[in-house]
């Protein structure tokens, strides 16, 4: 099965992901509801094996061989297959061994992780702009390629279907396994809430017909009137017959005919003076 058709039906949403660290250690560590509800759900999924949720280590970073066996076990679960047809070999996994050499090179096969690229950097930490790429790869394969920095696309896609929250210094930040748990469990069971439409960044992105625009958003912009069209515009004169003054400061002008593809509403029309004409006004 198809993962990108698997989770297509993902719903544009305002529940985002916690991404604030709490001081406390890991053991006795505070955990939210939420962040509790994330663990179970991955512990039931084999996403996490790790028992209790003390000892899943919540708050830790995760490296690249850690992230490949979370989002392989993720996807398989969805239903997704690795193509085995696929070698992926990479020049600096050999002391990586049990399930995450497995996962590595499940994580490649699936087209998760490990594209293109020659050294997997196993034990690396993931930053949130790596995580997110990855699992706007999983949910929507190349949909959200092409952005600059790289990344970009891909978090603002997550941000506006609610999967993600902070979004900025995504380079920088480290993700943790707790936060891809629960944006993991976000992403697979959907959202109850819909986007914030009236946000300016959602905004703009509808008013330019941006992949980033919520579904919700674009139905509310039509029924607003709001969504720019675009169409054709063609202008023709007439000229007048004789452009005879009809009183001091007034003249015949040619007729302006404006015909275009689409129903729009011209609320203005600017004319400017040009030629041999020096007095007067145009109306």
């Amino acid at each position: 099965m198809n993962i990108k058709k698997l989770f297509a039906a993902l719903a544009g949403v305002s529940l985002f992901a916690q991404t604030v660290v709490p001081s406390a250690g890991v053991f006795g560590a505070e955990y939210s509801q939420e962040l509790q509800d994330a663990y179970n759900w991955a512990y039931s999924k084999s996403i996490t094996t790790m028992s209790p949720i003390d000892n899943a280590n919540m708050y830790g970073a995760i490296t690249r061989a850690e992230l490949a066996k979370m989002l392989a076990n993720w996807a398989k679960d969805g239903g997704a297959t690795p193509d085995t047809s696929k070698s992926c070999t990479f020049s600096d996994t050999a002391s990586v061994g049990g399930d995450l050499a497995v996962a590595i090179v499940e994580s490649c096969q699936l087209g998760l992780m490990g594209q293109g690229i020659k050294e997997f950097r196993p034990y690396a930490t993931i930053s949130r702009a790596e995580f997110g790429t990855a699992l706007s790869r999983a949910l929507w394969g190349d949909k959200y390629e092409g952005g600059n920095p790289y990344y970009v696309n891909h978090l603002n896609a997550l941000q506006a279907a609610g999967i993600m929250k902070q979004i900025a210094n995504a380079e920088s930040t480290k993700e943790v396994r707790g936060y891809v748990m629960l944006m993991l469990m976000r992403a697979d069971e959907g959202a109850t809430e819909k986007a914030d439409c009236s946000d300016p960044v959602v905004k703009a992105a509808c008013l330019l017909d941006s992949d980033a625009c919520p579904a919700e958003c674009k139905e509310s912009s039509d029924e607003d009137n709001t969504v720019v069209k675009s169409g054709d515009l063609a202008v023709t004169a007439d000229p007048a017959a004789g452009r005879k003054v009809l009183k001091s400061g007034i003249s015949d002008l040619d007729t302006l005919t404006f015909k275009t593809s689409e129903n729009v509403e011209i609320t203005k029309i600017t004319l400017e003076r040009y030629g041999y004409s020096t007095g007067g006004q145009i109306k």
